[in-house]
């Protein structure tokens, strides 16, 4: 979970009506032909109004995980926009493949407080594992996704967003002892235990095509706790 939000942590532009705020937690997609390179090898590219394609290079070239992401509009209602967004990959080893996606829907509230938009999404992780040995699993990890973007000028924007995971549903059917470890990492999660949670916070520079982001990011219950800088073009 952890690698798949960190592929998709935000990402800006000039800030202004023509290039609002975009990153893969919020309602905004890339116009048709625009696109956006990072120095994480995160690529996008705007299709068509309602479309925006993308890969996690690292991934790909790092694992060898082929990987896509989808970034589709749904409707508007006045000023609440939604989309619907995914990030999936494939993972081949030689005793099992493993199938992944992150993906849900995000509504960005727009009118709530000046200069800031509000985002609330719903997302579920879905593992899908199956190998030697009639060796089968499968993994939903849902949650609730808040956060906003600050425009504090037309140069500058702060970001944070924190993952909420509410309920995991596992079956496994394994002979293997480390494949049986992860699987009860997820099936072992209560409330009391003290749920993961993702919580990321960032400030963005923009000078028109060229941008820098610093953050931090945060995940629980692992303790990872690691400040994140970012370069990125979107052009």
């Amino acid at each position: 979970m952890l690698a798949l939000l960190s592929a998709y942590i935000p990402a800006y532009g000039k800030f202004d009506t023509e290039h609002p705020v975009h990153h893969q937690f919020n309602a905004e997609l890339l116009k048709p032909g625009e696109k956006q390179i990072s120095l994480m090898a995160n690529f996008k590219i705007g299709i068509s109004p309602t479309l925006e394609l993308g890969t996690q290079a690292f991934f790909l070239s790092l694992s060898n995980t082929p990987n896509v992401s989808i970034k589709h509009h749904m409707f508007d209602r006045e000023s609440v926009k939604t989309t619907f967004s995914s990030h999936s990959f494939f993972l081949s080893e030689d005793a099992f493949n493993i199938f992944g996606s992150l993906h849900g829907v995000t509504s960005t509230f727009y009118s709530i407080l000046p200069d800031t938009n509000f985002n609330v999404g719903f997302y579920d992780l879905f593992l899908k594992l199956n190998g030697e040995d009639n060796l089968e699993g499968e993994v939903h990890n849902f949650s609730v996704l808040v956060g906003q973007d600050v425009y504090l000028s037309s140069n500058w924007v702060m970001t944070g967003f924190i993952f909420i995971p509410f309920i995991s549903t596992v079956e496994l059917v394994s002979n293997f002892a480390d494949v049986e470890a992860i699987f009860e990492y997820y099936r072992g999660m209560k409330f009391e235990e003290g749920y993961p949670i993702f919580l990321f916070a960032s400030l963005t520079r923009s000078w028109e095509v060229f941008n820098m982001e610093l953050g931090t990011y945060y995940f629980n219950p692992n303790k990872i706790f690691s400040p994140y800088i970012n370069m990125f073009w979107r052009f």
